[in-house]
């Protein structure tokens, strides 16, 4: 119990200030008030994955992380959860190491303090990557209980491991590394064995099991389609803006090697002002190697070489396209392997390099510190003196994440016009989208208190009506992979700001009643919206433009004619002349534009994926200002692309319905029987008995 605290330590060590009241707002984790805002988002699959990388919404594997979370949000405020959260990850980390590694206490602990301090949790922590951290700390997990299901092919063995793998995908980046380090153990074990069958149908058991437990998000991604065609394949210059990065002094592979090289740079790490720093790494890598040794002559011969393995293998697509050697062959895995996409960050291997040096580095001072005397010969001491500094050696190795990171980090909390303007918005009833500007996904915020102020636009998460904001990633030349048409659609407005004077009733058919222009970045180049004939400017604020559409705005609503437009650019000039909210657009070939009124729709809003047409309406099409999806129907119909961005639909009294919801839901319950079945079948259950029977189950 001893040293299982001093982790506790070592996790209060490294947060800090950042105890502190505020919210711990960094690159991509961005938490509010508004915890469970978007919950319903995520079970309804609305929620798109922010990178684009899907071509449709799909359910998020870390869906019950979402709900476990949630449930704390009842009796406990956001800024602490947060908190919460990121000190159980960190402490999980050391004690998952130190539990994992075999040997004394000695290696155990520089196990567990190598695997929670390093540059890798460093700069994943400061990146905000709160998922992938939460599956890095599953990993040694994992790799204890591959190794154990290989070595015994127990069934208790094998539902451990499907378990462990379930955990270990809070984000789906880490599937690759899970089946990869899967299949690594598999295939040495089965050169290894005799019962290559039994090996082969276990193992397939466990696959199967684990992606009948992962069927809620995996299913629908498949869905009607094949997955390949779902999944946005990323060019060549998405492999080189997300490729592991050299040092000034050093190639690409040796700053992979010593856990460093992520693509995003800027980052105050410890190797910056210890003119040393590759000595200390290069007594973990010795310590390792020493380990490795040992560790194959082990009774654990399958970790060793199995670890060894997926450590190099990851070391070297880590390096990827920036180390000569090795650049072309991972270029032709990315173009041939749709599968690896999910790595398009290759540096997210580095986790399994990691802790390979954790691992090895913990058996390696275990045999070191086994030596150990209690007597004061000058051989004892100086053994002694080794061995404390090589426990201390990872501390000083990524010293600048101790005490709050050096005070890169400063918990925060939004500033006070933030809430004024969120309740200024909660004070109108309708239902309706809100705007906000500047459109950007990542950008700097002045009042953020971090030494980096760029993080993920917060704007969604944070105000209770539904917002849309950028999604565009705007990175080394990629402005954006969002499939999203509404977002296509406000870049397009946006780019052409200047020569509109009735953006009012061009955001009207998204929905959107108020925009709000935050004062950040490049606001300044959207002051064109005070020159628009049909807004009003209703509030401004230290932080914020609130500008009030004049426009009427629905969210249902009916018209009569149906015209045909070549493309949004004919749609600005239509827009002068004639409301566009009076008809539904087609895109297509120009045809003459027939004027008509649109008209009010009386409909029920049951949930956010149903509402129900009270009444027959009296016009031909009902156009319903939600973000075009084939899945919306109205009466088993699929809806028109009314300008390509929003649904229209034959009139009739009905419900407008989300239609692939049943199928999420068939999704969740395959998933939560799966788990079910192998709790039962953990504790020895008598199927026969239940069946025969119909009674309870017993032992």
């Amino acid at each position: 119990m001893l040293c299982y605290l001093i982790f506790v330590l070592l996790s209060l060590a490294v947060l800090w200030d950042l105890l502190l009241p505020g919210y711990i707002l960094t690159l991509d984790s961005v938490w509010s008030h508004n915890l469970n805002k978007r919950l319903f988002d995520f079970l309804t699959g609305f929620e798109e994955d922010q990178g684009g990388i899907f071509l449709s919404p799909i359910p998020l594997p870390n869906l019950g992380f979402y709900l476990f979370v949630s449930v704390f949000n009842l009796f406990l405020p956001v800024h602490v959860i947060e908190k919460i959260v990121w000190f159980f990850i960190l402490f999980l980390c050391g004690a998952g190491a130190y539990t994992v590694c075999p040997g004394n206490r000695y290696g155990k602990l520089f196990a567990g303090i190598l695997y929670t301090v390093n540059p890798f949790t460093y700069v994943r922590f400061l990146a905000g990557h709160l998922w992938l951290l939460v599956s890095y700390a599953c990993l040694p997990f994992f790799i204890k209980y591959a190794a154990e299901f290989f070595e015994n092919l127990e069934k208790k063995s094998a539902i451990k491991l499907m378990l462990i793998m379930t955990a270990c995908m809070m984000t789906a980046h880490f599937l690759p590394v899970v089946l990869g380090i899967f299949l690594v153990f598999f295939t040495l074990k089965f050169f290894r064995t005799e019962k290559k069958t039994e090996l082969l149908k276990k193992s397939l058991v466990v696959i199967a099991g684990f992606l009948a437990l992962n069927y809620y998000w995996i299913f629908p991604l498949a869905g009607e389609n094949a997955i390949i065609s779902r999944i946005k394949l990323f060019s060549s210059q998405d492999i080189e803006a997300f490729a592991s990065r050299p040092a000034l002094d050093f190639n690409t592979l040796f700053n992979v090697a010593s856990m460093h090289g992520f693509w995003r740079g800027g980052y105050d790490y410890a190797k910056l002002h210890l003119p040393f720093w590759y000595a200390l790494f290069l007594l973990i890598l010795y310590l390792s190697v020493c380990g490795f040794l040992v560790a194959r002559e082990g009774e654990n011969r399958l970790y060793a070489y199995g670890l060894a393995v997926a450590a190099v293998i990851s070391l070297i697509f880590a390096a990827g396209v920036n180390f000569p050697p090795f650049a072309d062959f991972v270029r032709w895995l990315y173009g041939n392997f749709f599968f690896l996409n999910g790595l398009r960050e290759p540096h997210k291997l580095v986790a399994v390099l990691a802790f390979a040096y954790a691992y090895f580095g913990g058996i390696g001072l275990a045999d070191y510190a086994a030596q150990l005397r209690l007597k004061l010969r000058v051989r004892d001491v100086c053994l002694l003196a080794f061995v404390v500094f090589c426990l201390l050696t990872p501390l000083v190795y990524s010293y600048t994440m101790l005490f709050g990171f050096g005070g890169w980090l400063r918990t925060v909390d939004y500033p006070r016009d933030w809430y004024e303007v969120n309740e200024f918005l909660n004070g109108d009833n309708e239902d309706f989208n809100v705007l906000f500007l500047p459109w950007h996904l990542y950008m700097d915020f002045k009042w953020i208190k971090n030494r980096d102020l760029r993080i993920a636009n917060p704007a969604r998460s944070f105000f209770d009506k539904p917002v849309i904001a950028g999604d565009n990633i705007e990175v080394d030349g990629i402005y954006s992979h969002s499939t999203n048409p509404v977002s296509r659609y406000v870049e397009f407005l946006i780019a052409n700001g200047e020569r509109i004077d009735n953006f009012g009733e061009l955001i009207s058919v998204i929905n959107v009643k108020y925009v709000l222009l935050t004062k950040e970045a490049d606001w300044r180049n959207y002051l064109w919206l005070r020159n628009q004939k049909d807004l009003e400017l209703v509030m401004e604020t230290e932080n914020f433009l609130v500008f009030k559409n004049r426009h009427e705005v629905r969210k249902i609503y009916q018209v009569d004619g149906v015209n045909t437009i070549k493309d949004w650019n004919e749609l600005l000039n239509v827009s002068k002349y004639v409301d566009i909210t009076d008809a539904v657009y087609l895109l297509g070939n120009a045809t003459e534009i027939n004027d008509s009124a649109g008209g009010e729709v009386n409909y029920s809003e049951i949930s956010p994926i149903s509402y129900v047409i009270n009444e027959k309406p009296e016009k031909k099409y009902l156009i319903f200002a939600a973000k075009y999806s084939k899945f919306w129907e109205l009466g088993g119909n699929a809806p028109m692309k009314n300008l390509g961005v929003t649904n229209a639909f034959p009139s009739e009294k009905g419900e407008i319905k989300y239609s692939r919801f049943p199928l999420y839901l068939f999704s969740y319950s395959v998933s939560l029987l799966t788990l079910m079945l192998l709790w039962w079948w953990y504790r020895d259950a008598d199927w026969r008995k239940f069946f025969k029977r119909g009674k309870t189950f017993t032992r």
